[in-house]
């Protein structure tokens, strides 16, 4: 099969979010009275702030209204920086600008903490054929509809692209779209994406990823 294109998550892909994410949701709801700790995310970790942020609040009684999410987005903005991104990530990302590989970003996160991973990184929305997030679609993942729509934003068919993400509902997502589905290493085992039987590869880290694409036939 010669694959044509490439859709890259963003978070556990090319910055490390979790635990800022984490701590800065932890600080922004306190600003709510709402005290939580970091390991409450992890079952949402995937799925998009309005599940990540609006479980927890609603798992601790709650009710969760959209300022929450603002007020989270800011805290992040704050805390992410440069200490933050994967190494190699960004490399690799310019590793396929060069080589004029169609690619496109497909995060689950909305778009105000894309922005601010592209300004931790050193990255614009440039360094991409096309940006998307949970703003543009209705269905987060594991649904396929940010996958399907990436290809589609490309002119590509869904298995023609490989898409890469580190997270159970991100390969579910993908596998869903009908695309190859690469598993990155970090926020889950390789055995969890074993047991969970849809990721057609695994790969440690995202500096693997160059000569991974190179091994596939595309040319890097």
């Amino acid at each position: 099969m010669k694959y044509k294109a490439i859709l890259f998550d963003m978070d556990g892909v090319l910055i490390d979010s979790e635990e800022v994410m984490a701590l800065s949701t932890v600080e922004a709801l306190g600003h709510f009275g709402i005290r939580t700790k970091p390991e409450d995310y992890f079952p949402f970790v995937g799925k998009g702030e309005e599940l990540y942020i609006g479980g927890v609040v609603r798992n601790h009684g709650f009710v969760y209204v959209p300022e929450m999410k603002a007020h989270t987005y800011a805290v992040y903005g704050k805390n992410i920086g440069a200490a933050n991104c994967i190494p190699g990530a960004a490399d690799m990302i310019r590793d396929v600008v060069r080589a004029k590989i169609p690619h496109a970003l497909c995060s689950g996160a909305e778009l105000p903490k894309v922005l601010h991973n592209l300004r931790a990184l050193g990255l614009t929305t440039d360094d991409f054929n096309a940006i998307l997030s949970a703003n543009d679609v209705t269905r987060n993942k594991p649904y396929p509809d940010i996958y399907l729509k990436g290809a589609t934003v490309l002119g590509i068919s869904p298995d023609e692209c490989v898409v890469v993400d580190d997270t159970l509902a991100g390969v579910a997502s993908g596998k869903a779209a009908g695309a190859y589905t690469i598993a990155i290493g970090g926020t889950y085992t390789a055995e969890q994406f074993r047991e969970q039987g849809l990721a057609d590869a695994f790969v440690e880290k995202p500096a693997m990823l160059s000569a991974y694409f190179r091994s596939m036939g595309f040319d890097l």
